[in-house]
């Protein structure tokens, strides 16, 4: 979208707040982690058997990839998925209420379980079908993926309960 100079900026939000996610599928996970620490020059920041998250500082970005052997069923004819990942609830707040003074509107995820994470999130589509978390990190989890049964996530000092509603 074209913005005009003698419009006002659109809201932003303060430097430092976001990184943008990018989440890829790896047929060789070992091989992903070498190619990414070389061109990223850091280590995974949180690294398991089938998944591996990059954050460095410079370019600010959160790179995770998940071994698999190809494309989800669901990602055939488009990319995986990208993200903007957020450093709190109130700047989340901002930008789906930006998102949704622009008409667009989002599928929320409230206490969700994603790539060993706890996360509030909001999925918006772009015009060619690509699928856009907005989310932020409520705290570390102890899996991959939501399942039946309790799950835990990493509280300061202990693990905690979340109890079936993120499960």
């Amino acid at each position: 979208m074209h913005q005009d100079q003698d419009q006002p900026p659109v809201d932003t939000l303060e430097r430092g707040e976001t990184r943008l996610h990018l989440g890829l599928g790896a047929p060789d996970l070992a091989a992903s982690i070498a190619f990414y620490r070389a061109l990223l020059g850091s280590a995974p920041t949180k690294q398991r058997a089938d998944y591996a998250k990059f954050e460095p500082q410079v370019p600010r970005v959160n790179l995770t990839l998940v071994e698999r052997p190809g494309p989800a069923p669901e990602e055939l004819g488009r990319g995986q998925h990208f993200g903007l990942q957020v450093d709190s609830a109130a700047a989340l707040k901002r930008v789906v209420e930006r998102m949704r003074s622009a008409g667009l509107d989002g599928r929320t995820e409230t206490g969700t379980i994603c790539c060993y994470g706890l996360q509030d999130k909001v999925w918006f589509d772009d015009p060619a079908g690509n699928a856009w978390e907005v989310y932020s990190l409520l705290a570390n989890a102890d899996r991959l993926t939501p399942d039946s049964g309790t799950c835990y996530v990493d509280a300061p000092g202990a693990k905690q309960e979340t109890g079936s509603g993120c499960c």
